[in-house]
């Protein structure tokens, strides 16, 4: 098992790097083939299936914090006991989690979401599918999280990478053929009994090789569950408020102002979702130093982090930004860009900020400290719940984004509260050495691109190359100012020195 963060965090980015073009690819079309409110509907499916998510949360990140110590530790017995409670609690929540949707569908299709009437029938059918897809997506979570606590980011980036992928591509090839959305909700259920199957021989193979001994998970119990209750309060007020924004605009607007919101947060999130994937991986390499008794190389862990994630972040941010209006249209359609635009920006400022805070976060949580995440996520939570419905009403999908960006400026006083309490270290220091370099190259190239570039968006190829080559000269302008050093280059040739060798030796 490799601790080696550089290689894990590039794994991580391999397997939201498929998936991310798969769902580029298919989006589109499965919007086009369901209709405006058709994609709606499933994107109310989804929220209603991130609140019951709240059943679970705080388990995940208790498993990548406990588990990997187990492991690190060798500590087989605890490890193994420490499984089975979790694949009991996600299988039991899980079927809970069926059993309520199965029986508020009605309600929910029919009176509470603002579904168009001629779709109320097949909107009930689309609920209760999607009620068993949440059932295998909550063992499908507990198997990757527990692959990814014993650090194996090969098979993570290998699975995620297919299955994710098939998640996407099965209802665009369903819609080409002809079906519509109760098959893509099948389909759903299709690809979750696929990937239980193939998640669970991985976690098979991973358990067979754990002996048993070592002292019992009895004696970690009661902490393990206090650090999950903590975490969980944190998780759930961050599902409350995505889940949140998806159903105020299905209740403020329909179905189809949902698929307007929908589309462009899906390219929102996939941004967030490649820097959270990577930057996941700091959690349990920093649990196993904290084991290990190496604290003081978890400062230095997380300032390089946060400055490489930081570059990683913000460039692609920008570029986002820039291009947000020609990307919808010629991704989705006009109509897209023009609902969809200004709330692309806003979303992706939001979440790039908010990313800025996720390296604190999951040290925090290597340190045992998961209270100081709960209190700025609900802090974050309560200014975005407070905002959403008045600004969704006042300016549409537009005020809904711009909800979430409002929220996230607790951001800078998590980090301050981190690194002074926390970390103790100076929070000008780590603005100074990790993002006031990067944020002037990027904010420089951002600016020049958007009146010179912009105008040259002419369809999505070139686009797309155009999105490139922005987040990649904003890495560069970031690098050359001093953001990437050295010795993070040298890391970065090892890893795929190390890489290369190691495909040469198997083959």
């Amino acid at each position: 098992m490799s601790r080696n963060l550089g290689k894990n965090a590039l794994l991580s980015g391999v397997s939201w790097i498929v998936p991310a073009i798969a769902a580029f690819v298919a989006v589109p079309i499965t919007v086009r083939g369901l209709g405006d409110n058709g994609y709606g509907v499933v994107a109310l499916v989804a929220a209603v299936a991130g609140y019951l998510a709240l059943m679970h949360s705080g388990l995940p990140n208790g498993i990548l914090r406990y588990v990997s110590v187990f492991v690190a530790a060798g500590n087989g017995r605890a490890t193994r006991e420490c499984t089975r409670f979790v694949l009991t609690w996600f299988i039991a929540t899980g079927a809970i989690g069926t059993a309520l949707v199965w029986g508020l569908a009605p309600w929910l299709a029919g009176t509470l979401l603002n579904v168009e009437r001629s779709l109320v029938p097949q909107s009930v059918l689309a609920f209760r599918i999607g009620g068993i897809a949440f059932a295998l997506t909550a063992v499908v979570s507990a198997l990757s999280l527990l692959t990814q606590a014993f650090l194996r980011y090969d098979l993570v980036a290998l699975l995620n990478g297919t299955l994710v992928s098939s998640s996407f591509a099965g209802p665009a090839v369903l819609v080409e053929l002809g079906y519509g959305l109760i098959p893509v909700m099948w389909f759903s259920v299709v690809i979750g009994v696929v990937a239980c199957i193939a998640w669970s021989i991985a976690y098979a193979r991973l358990m067979a090789a754990v002996p048993d001994e070592g002292p019992p998970f009895a004696q970690f119990r009661r902490s393990f569950i206090a650090f999950c209750l903590t975490n969980a309060l944190g998780s759930a007020s961050t599902v409350v408020q995505t889940q949140t924004s998806s159903v105020v605009v299905g209740i403020a607007g329909g179905t189809a102002q949902v698929a307007y919101f929908k589309v462009p947060s899906v390219i929102s999130s996939k941004v967030n979702e490649l820097l959270n994937q990577m930057c996941t991986v700091l959690l349990p390499t920093a649990a196993q130093m904290v084991a290990d008794g190496e604290h003081g190389l978890v400062l230095a862990l997380y300032e390089r982090s946060s400055r490489l994630f930081y570059v990683l972040n913000a460039s692609v941010a920008g570029a986002v930004v820039v291009f947000s209006a020609p990307l919808l249209a010629h991704w989705v359609g006009p109509q897209y860009a023009q609902q969809g635009a200004l709330a692309l920006a806003f979303l992706t400022l939001g979440q790039a900020v908010s990313a800025t805070t996720m390296a604190a976060g999951n040290v925090n949580l290597a340190l045992d400290r998961p209270r100081v995440n709960l209190a700025f996520s609900v802090a974050n939570s309560v200014i975005n719940l407070a905002t959403v419905y008045s600004l969704t009403v006042a300016y549409g999908i537009t005020g809904t984004a711009l909800s979430g960006l409002v929220a996230s400026g607790v951001g800078p006083l998590f980090l301050h509260y981190t690194h002074h309490a926390v970390l103790g270290t100076s929070t000008w220091r780590v603005f100074r050495d990790c993002y006031l370099r990067t944020s002037l190259a990027v904010t420089a190239v951002a600016t020049v691109s958007w009146f010179v570039l912009k105008p040259y968006a002419a369809d999505l190829p070139f686009t797309l190359g155009l999105v490139a080559i922005v987040a990649a000269v904003g890495m560069l302008a970031s690098a050359a100012s001093g953001a990437v050093t050295v010795a993070d280059l040298e890391s970065l040739k090892a890893v795929l020195l190390r890489r290369s060798q190691n495909r040469g030796a198997s083959q």
